[in-house]
């Protein structure tokens, strides 16, 4: 998972799904200290289980299309 995806996810988290700044924080925290098979792990734990299938359809953070902070 790039760096890119990963923030299109914490950002889809937080917009979407509406999660707590903290929440969104915790969350990142646990991507960073995990390996991909870790992180895997992490969301099936999420209240939302489509989640990885939404972020893949969501515009890449790289075209500029996703809405700025």
């Amino acid at each position: 998972m790039s760096e890119l995806e990963v923030r299109g996810l914490l950002d889809f988290c937080a917009k979407m799904l509406h999660w707590s700044d903290m929440l969104v924080l915790k969350f990142a925290c646990e991507i960073s200290e995990r390996s991909m098979h870790g992180f895997r792990k992490v969301l099936r734990k999420m209240p939302v289980s489509s989640v990885m299938t939404t972020v893949s359809k969501l515009p890449r953070a790289d075209t500029g299309s996703l809405a700025s902070p």
